[in-house]
């Protein structure tokens, strides 16, 4: 593939955030939401693993059907897909993935 055409797809690509409001948004922390809507968070650096260890601690199993993904600095909740989106718009990250995982950012 050339350099132009590289350029297009990546401009394809981040036509489709055209949809998303996400213009000053970031990815902030690492997050598990739950079935009926908890949402589990921990600080930078954080992992997911790490949220699963403070809701153990706190006497919770994080059910089957949690989504893992992030907090951003809206305040919202996302999967990794569309996290991924975001990190890739804001700058945070620099090539684009599907999926994000916190070792992508920290």
């Amino acid at each position: 593939m050339t350099e132009a055409q590289d350029g297009e797809k990546m401009q394809a690509y981040l036509k489709t955030f055209d949809t998303l409001e996400i213009h000053g948004v970031t990815v902030s922390v690492a997050a598990i939401k739950t079935p009926n809507g908890v949402v589990w968070a921990v600080p930078r650096p954080g992992r997911h693993s790490d949220v699963n260890r403070i809701a153990i601690r706190s006497g919770v199993r994080l059910a089957e059907g949690s989504v893992q993904g992030f907090v951003l600095s809206s305040g919202r909740f996302v999967d990794r897909l569309e996290a991924a989106k975001i990190a890739l718009a804001a700058g945070q990250i620099e090539e684009p993935t599907d999926v994000l995982y916190s070792e992508h950012l920290w």
